[in-house]
C-alpha cells in the first residue's frame, strides 16, 4: 500500500495486492491475490475483485484521463483490466 490510502471496515485484502496512492475503498470489499489498483481509483462498498485483475490510471500520459470508479456491489472477474475513464455501475458483474 502506498500513502494516503483510505480503507473501509471489513475490507479483506489478499496477498500480492498492490494499491496506489490516493485510493479510496468502501466497506466490506474483497480484493483477491495479484490485484493492482492504480493511483486515485475509487471503490464503493461491497466491491469484489477477483485474482489477477487491474484498475489502471494512465494520468501520467494525459491529464484528461481519470481513474476508474467501481460503484457499490460491483464484481470484477479474474484477469480483467479496467481502463481509465471507466465507471463500473452499481451491482454490475464484469
Amino acid at each position: 500500500m502506498w500513502n494516503y490510502i483510505v480503507v473501509g471496515n471489513n475490507t479483506l485484502i489478499c496477498g500480492g495486492t498492490i494499491i496506489g496512492s490516493f485510493c479510496d475503498r468502501g466497506k466490506n470489499c474483497n480484493l483477491q491475490v495479484q490485484v493492482t489498483i492504480s493511483n486515485g481509483c475509487v471503490l464503493g462498498d461491497g466491491v469484489f475483485i477477483a485474482p489477477n485483475s487491474s484498475l489502471l490510471n494512465e494520468s501520467i500520459l494525459s491529464s484528461l484521463l481519470t481513474p476508474p470508479v467501481i460503484k457499490d456491489g460491483a464484481q470484477i472477474g479474474g484477469g480483467v483490466t479496467i481502463l481509465p475513464d471507466v465507471t463500473i455501475g452499481e451491482k454490475l458483474k464484469v
